[in-house]
């Protein structure tokens, strides 16, 4: 996912989407490249089945956003995605994947709710102090982006990603959608094309990169191109 950090961190920090250019900037290798490098992971016995992955460096009086994470065919490998989640955790975010490190088994919507109601319960409090509960953005990948879509009328979830992915039916009901959304997504050949190019045509506002490469883990680390905020 060579370039979702940036779209990622733009979504996040949307309070309205407005017409205008977006520059694209290429994964980083490693833990991360971010201010608060590097990023890192722990688990919390309090949130059973997730791996969560924050800055190592101290963010002063910075609010940490949150990204709850959903991995590709409803995978609950917690560190599936770990390169992407260190180096978004290690510019100030605090992201939660579904599933523990190295973890089996599979996901579903419940199993990002899990991990939205844990922030919900747990920001401002302890280890947790900087964490922001008001800026929640659920994305995922392929399943994971799903997951995302049907978490998107929970009042806390503030932004949804969703990652070459779509609405499986219904693609009209993303005209009552009233939150940014992200969608980024590959070329014709991605199984998700049409449900999302529907989908987008009845959105009020989206953020939307198209990847020139079709779905698949190694294919989305190809060059994306026509990336920029619109306003529909």
């Amino acid at each position: 996912m060579k370039y979702t950090l940036s779209l990622a961190i733009v979504a996040l920090t949307l309070d309205t989407a407005v017409a205008s250019p977006l520059n694209i900037e290429a994964r980083q290798q490693g833990s991360g490249a971010g201010p608060y490098a590097p990023g890192t992971y722990k688990t919390d016995n309090s949130l059973q089945g997730h791996t969560i992955y924050y800055p190592t460096k101290n963010t002063g009086s910075e609010k940490l956003p949150v990204l709850v994470w959903g991995n590709g065919a409803c995978s609950t490998d917690g560190r599936s995605n770990s390169a992407l989640l260190q180096n978004i955790a290690s510019y100030g975010f605090l992201a939660i994947a579904e599933g523990g490190p190295n973890g089996g088994g599979s996901s579903n919507a419940q199993t990002m709710k899990q991990a939205i109601d844990w922030v919900t319960n747990n920001a401002g409090k302890g280890a947790y102090a900087n964490v922001d509960a008001s800026k929640i953005m659920a994305a995922g990948f392929s399943c994971g982006g799903v997951e995302a879509i049907d978490n998107i009328w929970d009042s806390r979830v503030d932004t949804i990603g969703v990652i070459s992915s779509g609405l499986l039916s219904n693609t009209s009901a993303a005209r009552d959608w009233r939150k940014p959304v992200l969608f980024v997504l590959g070329g014709q050949g991605d199984i998700a094309f049409q449900n999302v190019s529907f989908a987008i045509l009845t959105l009020s506002s989206f953020l939307a990169c198209r990847l020139t490469r079709d779905k698949g883990r190694t294919r989305l680390q190809k060059s994306c191109a026509g990336c920029s905020i619109m306003e529909g």
